[in-house]
């Protein structure tokens, strides 16, 4: 099997991460069509060993946000939600959590001190179609 190139919106992350040790790094490989990257943000806490990296997507009112938050020390981040139910979701071995909140569907999941969360307008179904397509780089 051919192995998947990171996408170029998380190369940047990726090798941040690596200089810090954490060898593994899961992120989406494919967006819907039509979406394009609106921005990008790394921010390092070296002094406390905490990385935050967001990057949006968007095709016209529609929204994806991915965010990441490697902590080396702790790890506990904590989601809104509202009063709907939590789904489990399965894939690839990993338990993805999704949920509503401000009429936002999120996902999120948690590997090796990262937290993980995609956000978006769409559906759920469109936004399993995002998380069938995480990868381990």
């Amino acid at each position: 099997s051919s192995r998947t190139e990171i996408p170029e919106e998380y190369q940047e992350l990726y090798a941040e991460l690596q200089q810090l040790g954490v060898s593994h790094l899961t992120v989406p490989t494919q967006v819907p069509d039509g979406f394009q990257i609106e921005h990008s943000e790394l921010h390092t806490l070296l002094d406390i060993q905490v990385v935050y990296f967001t990057t949006s997507y968007s095709n016209d009112s529609d929204y994806i946000t991915f965010d990441l938050i490697w902590d080396n020390a702790v790890s506990s981040s904590l989601f809104e939600k509202d009063k709907n139910d939590i789904e489990l979701y399965s894939c690839n071995g990993t338990d993805y959590y999704l949920f509503s909140n401000n009429s936002q569907s999120v996902a999120a999941w948690y590997i090796d001190n990262c937290d993980y969360s995609l956000s978006t307008t769409l559906s759920f179904r469109e936004l399993k179609e995002i998380i069938n397509s995480v990868s381990e780089f």
